[in-house]
């Protein structure tokens, strides 16, 4: 097992509890919510988290069949990871790719809660098997950022997520604060 991937998983894990803890005692009617007509509600914006993930996932299957292919990562990946961050700290909404839109439809909390937590079970389950240099192999692939290794797609995962739990926070409060105003 190596120490620093479990780490890290651990981290996200960590975070996506924490995330559902936080918003368990809201109603789905809350949760599925818009705050005005063009923004996500929360559960929105976990599809969006969770559809990011499963794609990754769907990669990763295929990519982790046949390793000898991927190059070791380098310097590259780190950068553009780097930039992005950078990027994401600025306090500009971003436009996700089409793919990663979520539906318009009303979803259950315990059913995102149960699709997340069975979703990061398979990805443990997929990470868990590499060794340690297939994880220094560029063996996942961002659609704008391109090809990184598995520590950089965590790390993309966990400032991914830290910048939607914002977006969390931010719709909770207008939609609450809105119903009391009604």
């Amino acid at each position: 097992m190596n120490p620093r991937l479990k780490a890290d998983f651990d981290k996200l894990e960590t975070s996506r509890k924490k995330i559902f803890d936080t918003i368990k005692n809201y109603s789905d009617e809350k949760l599925n919510q818009k705050p005005s007509p063009e923004a996500w509600s929360v559960t929105q914006v976990l599809q969006h988290l969770i559809t990011s993930e499963e794609a990754s996932l769907r990669y990763l299957q295929k990519k982790t069949l046949d390793t000898s292919r991927s190059a070791k990562a380098g310097m590259k990946g780190g950068v553009k990871l780097f930039l992005t961050k950078l990027t994401f700290s600025i306090p500009i909404k971003f436009n996700s790719p089409e793919t990663m839109i979520p539906a318009e439809t009303f979803v259950p909390f315990k059913e995102l809660e149960i699709k997340w937590e069975k979703l990061r079970t398979d990805t443990w389950q997929l990470l868990s098997k590499l060794n340690d240099e297939e994880l220094e192999k560029e063996l996942w692939k961002h659609p704008l950022l391109g090809k990184m290794n598995i520590y950089q797609m965590l790390d993309f995962f966990d400032f991914h997520f830290e910048r939607h739990r914002g977006q969390v926070e931010r719709t909770i409060e207008r939609v609450i604060t809105t119903a009391n105003f009604l």
